[in-house]
């Protein structure tokens, strides 16, 4: 089972997500992240590809973040899902994503919260005593 959970953080919002799968990782922080800045769920009329690096899993995951915002505030871009695939290479963590989703018209009744970006503060995804992925992100608000 896949869960997602808010951190408070001072000024800031985090999230902590566990699973069994390093994928759903990656899943969940997204669909967590886009649960913080839009009220709208919008059908999956648009697709997106995108191909993200990070030196390890952590690095990998906030860059993943960060780009799915990217789309979001300069293309009015909001997932509704997606397909991982996630590789190794020497030096670098490799995730490619399908994206599903739609583009939609920014008001202020749709977009709940600013995220200006996924941090590396805190940042981590470790393994619990049940041998679960738990990953810790915090997001500059």
């Amino acid at each position: 089972m896949v869960n997602f959970e808010f951190i408070e953080h001072t000024a800031d919002l985090g999230i902590r997500v566990k699973s069994k799968e390093l994928e759903e990782i990656f899943k969940k922080s997204g669909e967590a992240l886009i649960s913080i800045i839009a009220n709208i769920r919008p059908g999956v009329a648009k697709q997106r590809k995108i191909k993200v690096e990070g030196i390890d899993w952590p690095d990998l995951l906030i860059n993943c973040l960060n780009e799915l915002l990217f789309l979001f505030y300069t293309g009015n871009f909001i997932m509704v899902s997606c397909d991982i695939s996630l590789n190794e290479k020497t030096g670098s963590k490799i995730l490619e994503a399908g994206l599903k989703g739609d583009v939609f018209k920014p008001s202020q009744e749709n977009i709940k919260r600013e995220v200006k970006a996924a941090t590396y503060h805190n940042l981590k995804i470790e393994r619990d005593e049940k041998g679960r992925y738990v990953a810790e992100v915090i997001f500059d608000v």
